[in-house]
């Protein structure tokens, strides 16, 4: 068991609990609502109390993969709904914001992840006492993913749960490390998926067959590192993961990596008959048109400032296309023709929306189109300000320098996916970063650095055919 666990019972900070609404609700399951916090915090939480005659002495404590929000799950409908499930099974359920107001950014102190969310299980325990009498309630605290890590911190830092379960978990090498290996194979592979995916097949043959060098070392380095062979019959819906999201956060962490990797020996980028630079894409053109949903947008501002369209701000349902002078691009997609289009940066370098920033996800008939909804602040108002004869760039030299980042990240022995990294004497291949990213992510977004040392009960799970949580972590997870 962990030595000196945090006790939020004794905790200052989390004294003056507060209660600011108290009701039944109707939903998929008749339930008592509690809302409250902690005065002088930004901690909030969500019990949800089943019916006395249901009860059966015990709470379940959801932890999300991000933080913010202690009311996600009133979202949940169906079997997807935690909250039906733990009143039809005779507990009361836990949410809280772990802490943060929503979009709060980094954490200060990441700790308040444990710290609030021990505070509200300790807390709920008391209003349980008062609503069904005195007793203690067994508590029991689980996540997926990102709230796997959290799950863990939790039980690593704090005493106020008596059981756990983390499913489909991560290591603290697993960010941004699981994603850039496969966005390096979706990229180099891209125009041999279907044949990959058709050998998967029963009776489909060898799915390396067919391939070049490059090809089969891209297909081995990810299958190597953890990324399950046969999950490439997917290779229609997936994507990158979190890595679009990741990858501005680790130019912050190691902002040097960028340029290090098109110039520095030893870097994918150096070499100059690699994939890397034969799909970087650098150019600059100037706007012919805007078009909004296939139609070409009129000179002028369109863009509505209205107060009933006021809450659409930064939001786009419909598909935004811009066409340039002379564009070298024609009808490539994500896995589609030649030009690598994925996470291409559009920078406008002229006009009234200078400095506006996208990620472009096709090209077609000429015209570059973003995707819709991807939440920038503001994009329908900028893109109103683009008129013809703006100057813009196309850039992913940033996008792929990130998609290899794993070689230049070699963690110690227990990382058996990095072994192909080394040589036989145990020693780097490629250069080595000066830091380790993913246990700084794992640090900011869990509140702790998995240790493996725990309070109480866990049972991990993951899944064999996991395309972001490898099937190996967890093994990997219950040797730390």
């Amino acid at each position: 068991m962990a030595a000196q666990l945090y006790d939020a019972k004794t905790d200052p900070a989390f004294g003056k609990p507060y209660i600011d609404a108290d009701e039944w609700r109707e939903g998929m399951v008749h339930f008592r609502y509690v809302h409250g916090g902690f005065e002088g915090t930004d901690a909030r939480f969500s019990f949800f109390f089943p019916r006395k005659e249901d009860y059966k002495n015990r709470f379940f404590h959801f932890m999300a993969p991000a933080q913010g929000s202690e009311d996600a799950s009133l979202r949940e409908r169906g079997e997807d709904s935690k909250i039906a499930f733990a009143i039809t099974h005779g507990a009361y359920f836990v949410e809280t914001n772990m802490g943060a107001a929503p979009f709060a950014g980094p954490l200060p102190d990441p700790s308040i992840i444990f710290r609030a969310s021990a505070a509200s299980a300790e807390y709920s325990r008391e209003v349980a006492a008062r609503l069904y009498g005195p007793h203690r309630p067994y508590g029991y605290i689980y996540g997926g993913s990102g709230g796997a890590f959290k799950t863990m911190s939790c039980v690593e830092n704090a005493s106020a749960w008596d059981g756990s379960v983390p499913f489909v978990s991560g290591t603290p090498m697993s960010i941004p490390n699981c994603f850039t290996v496969r966005a390096h194979a979706r990229r180099v592979l891209r125009n041999k998926l279907p044949q990959i995916a058709d050998a998967l097949e029963p009776g489909g043959g060898d799915a390396f067959e067919n391939l070049n060098e490059e090809e089969r070392d891209a297909l081995n380095e990810a299958t190597q590192l953890g990324f399950p062979l046969y999950d490439w019959f997917l290779h229609k819906s997936l994507d990158d993961g979190a890595l679009p999201i990741l990858a501005p956060l680790v130019n912050a962490l190691d902002p040097s990596y960028f340029t290090d990797f098109w110039t520095l020996p030893g870097y994918l980028g150096s070499d100059p008959s690699g994939s890397a630079v034969r799909d970087r894409i650098r150019l600059k053109s100037s706007v012919s048109a805007v078009y909004v949903d296939g139609k070409e947008r009129q000179s002028g501002n369109s863009a509505s400032t209205g107060v009933d369209q006021a809450w659409q701000r930064g939001r786009t349902d419909g598909k935004i296309e811009i066409e340039l002078e002379n564009c070298p691009l024609n009808d490539a997609y994500v896995c589609g023709t030649d030009a690598y289009i994925y996470g291409t940066t559009l920078e406008m370098l002229s006009g009234e929306a200078k400095g506006f920033k996208a990620p472009l996800e096709s090209v077609k008939n000429g015209r570059l189109a973003f995707s819709p909804g991807f939440g920038i602040e503001g994009m329908l108002e900028q893109i109103s300000l683009i008129k013809p004869g703006d100057l813009v760039s196309l850039d992913n030299s940033d996008y792929i320098a990130i998609q290899t980042y794993h070689r230049h990240q070699l963690p110690d022995e227990s990382y058996i996916g990095w072994d192909q990294f080394r040589d036989e004497a145990g020693a780097a291949i490629y250069p080595q970063r000066k830091i380790l990213t993913g246990p700084l992510v794992a640090l900011g977004g869990a509140g702790s650095i998995q240790s493996g040392d725990f309070s109480g009960k866990m049972i991990l799970l993951g899944a064999l055919m996991d395309e972001s949580a490898f099937p190996w972590q967890a093994e990997c997870i219950s040797q730390i």
